[in-house]
């Protein structure tokens, strides 16, 4: 028994709670709370990715229009959420996109009152064909075992010799 006061989790702007505060009292009555939220709307969610040998870096930006129109900046390897947007259908764009980068889904359809889209923007970097490194720019160990097989070459060849030569005579 006492007063309660409510709050909603994650409110739309301009939502009321009535009655707020709510008096309950010994009377065993049931008090009726009405929770009214001004238009139903949902939420956009931009995740940048970045596949291949290079990490995402820096700061992305994106126009979303549909009912609404913003233009948000999506910091790399982060998930930026929008407001509330009215319900509906809208498209991403990436400004100064690479090429091959992907959004999905696009459009985004806004189509449940309280519901989040989460919308995945990839860029595919190319996978470069490089020879895998074999232990630095210094090649003294290289030159060192190419010399040893050098002569242990020369003195197998030396020996092959002596021997045909010695059962030539």
């Amino acid at each position: 028994l006492g007063d309660g006061v409510g709050a909603e989790v994650d409110p739309f702007d301009g939502h009321t709670i009535v009655p707020n505060p709510v008096v309950l009292d010994d009377d065993g009555e049931t008090v009726v709370v009405i929770v009214t939220n001004p238009w139903p709307a949902g939420k956009i969610a931009i995740e940048k990715v970045e596949l291949g040998n290079s990490p995402p870096n820096g700061t992305y930006t994106f126009t979303i229009a549909g009912p609404e129109t913003l233009t948000v900046k999506v910091n790399a390897g982060e998930t930026w959420t929008s407001d509330w947007l009215e319900l509906g259908t809208y498209t991403i764009t990436e400004h100064d996109a690479p090429a091959g980068h992907t959004i999905t889904p696009n459009p985004v359809v806004l189509d449940d009152d309280g519901e989040t889209v989460l919308v995945t923007v990839t860029n595919m970097t190319a996978v470069a064909s490089i020879l895998p490194e074999t232990g630095g720019a210094d090649r003294t160990g290289a030159l060192v075992a190419a010399s040893i097989l050098l002569a242990a070459g020369v003195a197998l060849v030396a020996v092959a010799h002596r021997r045909r030569a010695t059962h030539t005579d």
